[in-house]
C-alpha cells in the first residue's frame, strides 16, 4: 500500500535551512495525536493515490525537476508510521544520492543529506 497523497507541494517554508525550495510529500497515517496538529487530514491510514512505488518515484522526480530543486521533505501524517516505514526507507535508499531529504516525524526531524537512512 502506498500511503502518500498525489498532491505534492513546492515550499520555501518546509525545508529546515530556511531558504531552499523543496518538494513536500504527505504520507497518510499518524499515531502521535499531537496537540494542535497542523495536518490532521493525514492522520488516518488510507490507500493513497499511487498504485506503485515506481509511479510515486516518477511523479516525485518529475515534480522536483519542474521546480528545480533537489530538496525533498517527507511530511504527513508520519513518514515513520509503522505502515510507512518500509516505503520511507525505500525512497531514501533510492533518492539519497541525488536529493537532500528531510523527514518530519511529528516529534523531530531527521536529515539525510548525502547519506542513506537505514
Amino acid at each position: 500500500m502506498i500511503n502518500v497523497s498525489k498532491n505534492f507541494l513546492f515550499s520555501f517554508l518546509d525545508y529546515p535551512d530556511n531558504h531552499s525550495g523543496a518538494v513536500v510529500i504527505y504520507f497518510y497515517g499518524c499515531e502521535h495525536s499531537c496537540k494542535g496538529c497542523h495536518n490532521s487530514e493525514f492522520k488516518d491510514v488510507k490507500g493513497g493515490d499511487f498504485s506503485s512505488i515506481h509511479q510515486l518515484m516518477s511523479s516525485l522526480i518529475s515534480f522536483s525537476r519542474r521546480n528545480r530543486t533537489n530538496k525533498i521533505v517527507f511530511s504527513g501524517g508520519d513518514p515513520l508510521h509503522p505502515k510507512n516505514i518500509n516505503l520511507t526507507r525505500s525512497l531514501c535508499d533510492s533518492l539519497y544520492k541525488e536529493y537532500d531529504i528531510c523527514i518530519y516525524t511529528g516529534y523531530d526531524s531527521i536529515y539525510a543529506q548525502q547519506k542513506g537512512v537505514k
